[in-house]
């Protein structure tokens, strides 16, 4: 592991006795060290006190954790709950896993790309988490030193020997990496990050040196497009100029676009103005990349939605006890996410076709590592099905942002609507049986009208029983009678 450190004593040019130096032409400074404070930690060294274990349980007991967590997240950028959402789940992180017999590792760490269009606060979100965790590096594409973003060898200008030197990716090992300006990056680190983001190691066979560096990294990087705004025709890969293979190892990608809206227009527009006028408090910074929508209105709305933000201290320490936990998915799980994932292949390729690449092997691992991390939120080493939901929730989020057909779908589909508004009505009541009156009346909610709308109500009850969702109880006449979910189901976070 490398470490940062705080020293202080006093700057001498003067060696200490028995202490001998190369000869050269220059003076050397050399720095007597009296008191020596790490800087950088991890989240197993970050001390939790009794008063924080305190906090923390009166929390738990609030009820909308994913949520309330998730706004206190930046609580100053306006709107952008998915996003934080995911960046929460980032910081919770999945599982690890190692197989003793063949080597072979499987990563828990969770890869975030921001994509999108210069001012909607992909900056101040890599900073405020570079904040919160307690182990983070800050670094841009192009800003980094001479050896990168991984690793080089280079000749010591004193010893003229030559030595490896780690880049920000290996000093953030165990940590969050947080990479701005990600589609500015050398080409050497272009060609090294594929083996960081997925093997977690940099292997250097350069001038006689040999080895592997652990980059056990989660990495949050941020990219602008390449011709100053997102083209909706164009890939992500040919808009940020960035290879497919490398952006398939994000387990999400979000698109954020500065739209033209009257509403958030003038809400921006007013705030730009607070800030200028000494008004906003704490708000975020208006300069360069981080001109985000921030608006002192959106704390005071999540105050009266009960969803008001902690402390970043408090919501270090929550994080920092929730991966103390090493969830696992149960086998009776197995068949109902891999009806989630041929489901979801099956919906790109007849949508999208050839466009559709989005759904690959790796995104079944995402999900699996989002649902751990939402398990470790709830402080439960078994991965319910509820979690399994809200990965999923997540990621089609993500890839809808990148992709509206896949949004306009969903919102287009009856049967989708009013599965939704089923199972919103059972997490709200907490009530896992739903009955047929009151799925009837959920049906004109959603506008589901019209001469098919019992077909669709049985449609959508027998489909989603396939996959297992749910069961159906029928009367004796073999009608429809209710669906009910399981108990852990609907004890959403």
């Amino acid at each position: 592991l490398f470490y940062t450190y705080s020293l202080n004593g006093k700057c001498t040019d003067t060696l200490p006795a028995g202490v001998s130096c190369r000869a050269g032409l220059l003076a050397s400074t050399y720095l007597e060290v009296m008191e020596v404070q790490q800087l950088k930690e991890s989240y197993d060294a970050t001390l939790v006190t009794e008063d924080d274990i305190a906090a923390i349980n009166e929390l738990t007991e609030t009820g909308s954790i994913f949520d309330r967590l998730a706004a206190s997240i930046a609580p100053e950028i306006y709107g952008m709950q998915e996003v934080k959402k995911a960046l929460l789940l980032q910081m919770v992180g999945g599982v690890s896993r190692e197989f003793p017999g063949t080597g072979m590792k499987l990563r828990g760490d969770i890869h975030i790309c921001l994509m999108g269009d210069p001012g909607v606060a992909k900056s101040q979100l890599l900073k405020h988490v570079a904040k919160v965790a307690p182990r983070a590096v800050y670094t841009t594409g192009k800003g980094s030193s001479g050896v990168g973003l991984t690793a080089a060898v280079v000749r010591n200008q004193v010893t003229k020997e030559l030595v490896l030197e780690g880049g920000a990716l290996v000093l953030a090992d165990r940590g969050i990496c947080c990479i701005d300006e990600f589609d500015k990056m050398e080409e050497a680190d272009r060609t090294n990050i594929h083996e960081v983001m997925e093997q977690q190691t940099v292997s250097i066979a350069k001038a006689g040196i040999t080895t592997t560096l652990n980059t056990r990294t989660t990495i949050l990087a941020a990219a602008n497009p390449a011709f100053g705004r997102w083209n909706r025709r164009r890939s992500p890969g040919d808009n940020i100029n960035m290879p497919p293979a490398l952006l398939s190892r994000f387990d999400l990608m979000w698109l954020l676009l500065d739209d033209s809206n009257r509403e958030q227009d003038e809400r921006l527009a007013a705030h730009i103005i607070a800030v200028h006028q000494g008004r906003v408090g704490g708000a975020a910074s208006t300069s360069g990349n981080g001109t985000g929508a921030a608006s002192s209105s959106s704390s005071r709305a999540a105050a009266a939605s009960g969803l008001a933000p902690i402390t970043p201290k408090l919501l270090r320490a929550y994080i920092a006890v929730a991966r103390r936990y090493q969830p696992v998915i149960p086998p009776e799980l197995t068949e109902y996410i891999a009806a989630h994932y041929v489901e979801a292949r099956g919906q790109e390729a007849a949508e999208l076709g050839e466009r559709g690449a989005y759904i690959t092997p790796r995104t079944l691992m995402s999900i699996l590592r989002l649902s751990q991390a939402v398990a470790k939120l709830r402080f439960d080493n078994i991965v319910g099905r509820s979690d399994i939901d809200a990965a999923i929730a997540l990621m089609r989020s993500s890839q809808a942002s990148i992709e509206p057909e896949l949004q306009k779908r969903t919102r287009e589909d009856p049967v989708s609507r009013l599965y939704l508004a089923i199972k919103d009505w059972a997490v709200k009541m907490h009530n896992p049986q739903v009955p047929y009156d009151t799925i009837d009346e959920l049906a004109t909610r959603v506008d589901v009208l019209g001469d098919h709308r019992r077909d669709i109500i049985k449609a959508t009850c027998e489909e989603y029983e396939q996959i297992a969702v749910w069961t159906i109880t029928r009367d004796r006449q073999g009608n429809i009678a209710s669906v009910n979910f399981a108990e852990e189901d609907i004890n959403m976070v």
